[in-house]
């Protein structure tokens, strides 16, 4: 992974190599802590960086499958994650990465993932997940507890 500050092109301000056992497929900033990364892999692990010291993730979480996407909540607390054979998952880091749900739908690889804050109330999430080959989007419903 490398980083860069726009001030400083076109050297890197950070890299960090092997921070997975695979090749990285994802990756998303915190919505609210700006130093705050999450990356997703083939490796099947989502991982958690605070980007102000890289020499270890905060949190590695397992998933399901390989991940393709993945997607913090708005506010910060949960991650979505599309994982290649195991579905679609939702972690929860607070938790030390339990896994609160799983979907398992799709016919194939789940490929995309997102929120859907319009179809969402405090107490139920909405999320969207779509599949290349089996042509299909699903939103789900979670009840959060």
């Amino acid at each position: 992974m490398k980083l860069w500050d726009l001030r400083c092109l076109p050297t890197p301000t950070a890299v960090v190599r092997n921070m997975h056992n695979a090749g990285v497929t994802a990756a998303q900033w915190h919505p609210t802590e700006r130093h705050l990364l999450c990356s997703g892999s083939y490796d099947e692990s989502v991982r958690i960086w605070d980007t102000r010291s890289l020499k270890a993730p905060l949190q590695c979480i397992e998933t399901p499958g390989g991940v393709w996407r993945v997607k913090w909540h708005p506010n910060g607390n949960l991650v979505l994650v599309a994982s290649m054979y195991g579905g679609v998952c939702v972690a929860d880091p607070s938790s030390g990465g339990q896994l609160l749900t799983t979907f398992d739908e799709h016919e194939s690889m789940a490929y995309g993932v997102d929120w859907c804050p319009r179809l969402s109330t405090d107490s139920v999430f909405a999320v969207a997940s779509c599949s290349f080959y089996d042509k299909a989007l699903h939103v789900w419903h979670m009840q959060v507890t």
